[in-house]
């Protein structure tokens, strides 16, 4: 956001709001989408590998014993389940590559 700020000749002190420089500049989509979009392509990867392949057993691997006192972290895995079900994606849809790549683009929120 420091570069589109700087881009539109505001500074902090001015106190504009990123979505009014997002405006200005005519941005579309925040870096935080792409990067959410990118995982999302890359678990739909990942869950069509085999069950012997090492990135799908970390992937799904739930660690045992007990947890710290107080909330737990977020995980990556709980981060990307999150905006599947934020999105409205069907969990399963991932076995289908193009169809899966489709959803993600489809349901891409807007600013």
């Amino acid at each position: 956001m420091d570069f589109w700020r700087r881009a539109a000749g505001k500074s902090k002190p001015d106190r504009v709001r990123n979505e009014r420089i997002q405006n200005i500049m005519g941005v579309k989509q925040r870096k935080s989408e792409d990067i959410k979009i990118n995982q999302l392509k890359w678990y739909g990867h990942v869950q069509r590998m085999e069950e012997s392949r090492i990135p799908k057993k970390i992937l799904n691997w739930t660690p045992q014993g007990k947890r710290k006192r107080g909330r737990p972290r977020r995980s990556r895995r709980g981060g990307i389940e999150g905006d599947i079900r934020t999105r409205g994606i069907d969990e399963n849809l991932w076995t289908d590559r193009d169809q899966w790549r489709l959803e993600i683009k489809r349901r891409r929120r807007t600013l």
